[in-house]
C-alpha cells in the first residue's frame, strides 16, 4: 500500500472531540494528533484540534502561494519552518475550518484541480498467519482479512456453516486438498465433498460483484479477531 493509499475519506461533520493519549501518538510528527471521531475513527489535527488535510489523488500536489492562503501548510516550529507530512504525505489546514474538528474541507475538489481529504491514521498492519492469498486490508477502523483481489472476507456470526444459500454473492473461500490448517484457519469438507476454509470454527465466504447490502448477521473478519 502506498502513502496516499493510507488516507481515507471522512465525512464532514462536528464530531464529538476526544484525543488519544501520549501512547498512541508515538509515530506521529511533532504537533500532530489524533482526533477519535466518534464515527469515523482517527483522524490527524495539529496541536489545536484542527483536521488536518491533503490533496487527492495524487498526494505529491504541490499547493502554490496563491493556495495556501485557503490551505496553510503545517509548518514545524523549529527555525527553516519546514512542511511536517505524515508518512511522505504533506500536510495542510484548511482556512475555513473555524472550530476543532471541523471539517468544512473534506471533499472539496473545486480548489486548485485537486480534491482534499481529511488524514486519517493508519497503524502499522498486525502480524498474522492465514493460508496463502489471504491478505489485511484496513477497512474504515481495523485490519481484516482479504483475499488475493483486496475484497475483504466474511463469516455469518450466527450460522458457522452457512452454506452459502444465506445471503446472495457470497460463496465458501475455498480450501486445497492438500491444505493443513495454520493458526485459527482450518479446513472442512462440507456435505458433499468440497473443501472450504474456516476461521475460529466458523466457515469463511468470500465476496463477489453481485452481494446484495450485508445484513446484521454478516460481520467483517478482523485479523486477530
Amino acid at each position: 500500500m502506498n502513502s496516499f493509499g493510507r488516507l481515507l475519506l471522512v465525512a464532514a461533520c462536528w464530531p464529538t472531540l476526544a484525543f488519544a493519549g501520549e501512547g498512541a501518538t508515538a509515530d506521529l510528527p511533532p504537533g500532530v494528533r489524533l482526533l477519535n471521531h466518534p464515527d469515523l475513527g482517527m483522524v490527524l489535527t495539529d496541536d489545536k484540534g484542527m483536521v488536518l488535510y491533503s490533496p487527492a489523488p495524487s498526494a505529491r500536489y504541490a499547493c502554490p502561494a496563491f493556495c495556501q492562503q485557503e490551505w496553510p501548510p503545517l509548518l514545524a516550529a523549529e527555525a527553516g519552518a519546514r512542511q511536517i507530512s505524515y508518512k511522505g504525505v504533506p500536510l495542510y489546514r484548511y482556512a475555513h475550518d473555524d472550530a476543532p474538528g471541523a471539517t468544512k474541507g473534506e471533499g472539496l475538489s473545486r480548489h486548485y484541480g485537486e480534491r482534499w481529504v481529511a488524514v486519517r491514521y493508519v497503524p502499522d498492519a498486525p502480524v498474522y498467519a492465514a493460508p496463502g492469498g489471504v491478505t489485511v486490508t484496513w477497512v474504515k477502523d481495523a485490519y481484516v482479512f482479504s483475499d488475493a483481489a483486496g475484497r475483504p472476507l466474511r463469516v455469518f456470526k450466527s450460522d458457522p456453516a452457512c452454506a452459502g444459500a444465506c445471503q446472495p454473492g457470497l460463496t465458501p473461500m475455498k480450501a486445497p486438498l492438500a491444505a493443513a490448517g495454520l493458526g485459527e484457519w482450518r479446513p472442512a469438507a462440507d456435505p458433499s465433498g468440497a473443501r472450504r476454509w474456516t476461521y475460529k470454527g466458523q466457515t469463511v465466504y468470500v465476496v463477489d460483484g453481485s452481494a446484495a447490502p450485508f445484513d446484521a448477521d454478516w460481520r467483517l473478519l478482523k485479523a486477530g479477531s
